[in-house]
């Protein structure tokens, strides 16, 4: 059921997105505006209408978005290195019982142990739910501010 549901959000934002494409390059013609009409990428579109206007309030959201994605990636490749390893050394040198050796450790360390894993799942978990809050607002406040500023340019301008 989640997963219908995430696809029903993804093919929606898609929608919203190409709406908003539509309706930058609709007021570029509409004002002959000297602004380069991007297709297919509308935040880069936005950027290019925000510079024109002499504002960056999309930009700064969308930094702060992809900041909070890197840090949630960066974590995820080392979760899912440390994972890598561990399968291919007990794969390949089966002998050495690396997954024992890291339960008895684990168990002989139990309190350390889990409070790193704690942290780190928790981690995840902030971060991920920081990224889905972030994409919500650069997609409605955000770009509502930067529509505003855009559209009070161009009507300071004609």
């Amino acid at each position: 059921m989640n997963v219908l549901g995430q696809l029903g959000s993804a093919i929606q934002s898609s929608l919203f997105i190409q709406s908003e494409l539509k309706k930058a390059h609709a007021l570029i013609q509409k004002h002959d505006l000297p602004v380069e009409q991007v297709e297919d990428d509308f935040h880069k579109q936005i950027i290019l209408l925000e510079q024109y206007a002499g504002t960056r309030i999309f930009q700064q959201g969308l930094a702060r978005y992809k900041v909070i994605n890197a840090m949630l990636m960066i974590l995820s490749v080392i979760i899912l290195l440390a994972a890598v390893i561990v399968a291919v050394v007990e794969y390949l040198q089966p002998e050495r019982h690396l997954l024992q050796v890291l339960a008895n450790a684990m168990f002989d360390h139990w309190v350390p142990s889990i409070t790193i894993l704690s942290v780190v799942f928790v981690g995840v978990i902030i971060l991920a739910i920081v990224r889905n809050v972030y994409a919500r607002r650069l997609h409605t406040r955000v770009l509502d501010r930067s529509w505003q500023a855009i559209f009070h340019h161009v009507d300071k301008r004609g």
